[in-house]
C-alpha cells in the first residue's frame, strides 16, 4: 500500500511539473493538490504548488506553500 502511495503521488507530482512547464498553471494545481493529499511530507510538491499558486495570483496560498514546502 505504501508503495503504491508513493507511485501515485510522484505520477501525480510529475503530471504536474508538465503542467507547470506548459504553463496550464489550473492544471498543475490540481496535480500538485492530489499528490499532497496523498503525501503531505511531500516537499517538492509544496513548492511546485506554492510557485503555481505565485502564477495564479495566489499570493496568500504561495507563501504558506513555500513555507510547508521548507518544514
Amino acid at each position: 500500500e505504501a508503495q503504491r502511495t508513493h507511485h501515485t503521488t510522484m505520477a501525480h507530482y510529475f503530471q504536474g511539473l508538465a503542467d507547470f512547464r506548459d504553463e496550464r498553471f489550473a492544471a498543475a494545481l490540481d496535480r500538485f493538490e492530489s499528490a499532497i493529499k496523498l503525501s503531505p511530507d511531500h516537499a517538492n510538491s509544496w513548492k511546485y504548488l506554492g510557485m503555481t499558486c505565485q502564477r495564479l495570483g495566489q499570493q496568500p496560498a504561495a507563501v504558506e506553500a513555500l513555507q510547508k514546502s521548507l518544514e
